[in-house]
């Protein structure tokens, strides 16, 4: 062996290497399209939940409408963002699926933007004074800091032959 040829299984530890960010993409795929199953169907079938999370209502919390109209319009907007995270599960479960690095890589810089603002928007709500803040909404700001990182290392730091499908590499 010459002294600067690679050892013996380089290339299959390298493959592997590959293998396993590769792996990492789906998994974040799965778990985020598993997150967004359950908080889409509880925005859109509760969305009372969601205004605990945001509003402080002191002890007296129930689960129901009042006739309040302004408290119909929000249930409205809940329910539409609702809809709009199940359906993004979708695309995000069977983007597991797609073997287009470019589409993939797209894909993760547009959750890694909608992650970030979302999360800036949500720091924003809870630091600005005189409304009737949540401390629980910390747990939303945290949770999509946490998809911002995880979407952004993907974004910025891979290189693209990581986005390619699992089985498209190791030929």
């Amino acid at each position: 062996m010459s002294p600067t040829a690679p050892p013996a299984g380089f290339a299959t530890g390298f493959a592997a290497a590959f293998k396993g960010t590769k792996s990492r993409i789906n998994s974040l795929f799965a778990a985020h399209a598993f997150m967004a199953l359950i908080t889409g169907s509880l925005a859109f079938l509760l969305p009372h939940l969601f205004e605990w999370f945001m509003v402080h209502h002191g002890e007296h919390f129930a689960l129901r409408d009042n006739a309040d109209a302004s408290q119909k319009v929000t249930h409205l907007v809940t329910r539409l963002y609702g809809s709009l995270i199940l359906g993004q599960a979708w695309i995000t479960w069977n983007a597991r699926r797609i073997s287009d690095a470019y589409i993939r890589r797209a894909l993760v810089q547009a959750y890694w933007l909608v992650f970030t603002l979302t999360a800036l928007s949500l720091l924003r709500f809870q630091t600005t004074p005189g409304l009737n803040q949540s401390q629980w909404n910390f747990v939303n700001i945290f949770l999509f800091t946490g998809l911002s990182v995880a979407y952004g290392w993907f974004a910025f730091f891979e290189r693209i032959h990581v986005f390619e499908a699992l089985g498209k590499a190791e030929t």
